[in-house]
């Protein structure tokens, strides 16, 4: 498996520990992308590999046009 930059592994940490926490719960949207890049404050393509990883985790789930979704 390889291993995520650094950004992109924090985030993707960060969004499984409020999963975790149960501050994030099924089907809850996930803020848009221009929030999470300026709420982890690094580049547009890290969040969006990082939410793209989560995804294919199963972890978060998309939908064109709307956004991510807690699975």
């Amino acid at each position: 498996m390889p291993i995520d930059p650094p950004y992109e592994a924090n985030i993707i940490a960060d969004i499984q520990r409020q999963i975790a926490a149960g501050e994030l719960k099924p089907d809850d949207r996930l803020p848009s992308l221009p929030a999470l890049t300026e709420h982890y404050g690094c580049s547009t393509g890290s969040v969006r590999n990082a939410l793209k990883r989560l995804k294919d985790l199963g972890v978060l789930k998309s939908h064109q046009g709307i956004g991510y979704f807690v699975a």
